[in-house]
């Protein structure tokens, strides 16, 4: 008896620990999904980046 006992709760940890690994499994997927949104929002091409120097060598700071 006390022995079911100690094997039931031990899988009903088992099994709480899974579902909790498994959330977090898919907020980590939805945290780098939006990580790549985020990253192709932030892209500088090369031409932006000409531009921003020549606007930073244009302006006379001294």
């Amino acid at each position: 008896m006390v022995t079911t006992l100690i094997i039931s709760a031990l899988g009903l940890l088992l099994g709480v620990s899974l579902g909790a690994s498994y959330l977090i499994y898919i907020r980590v997927k939805q945290l780098q999904q939006e990580i790549e949104r985020m990253r192709s929002q932030m892209e500088v091409t090369n031409d932006e980046l000409d531009q921003i120097e020549s606007s930073l060598k244009s302006m006379d700071i001294e």
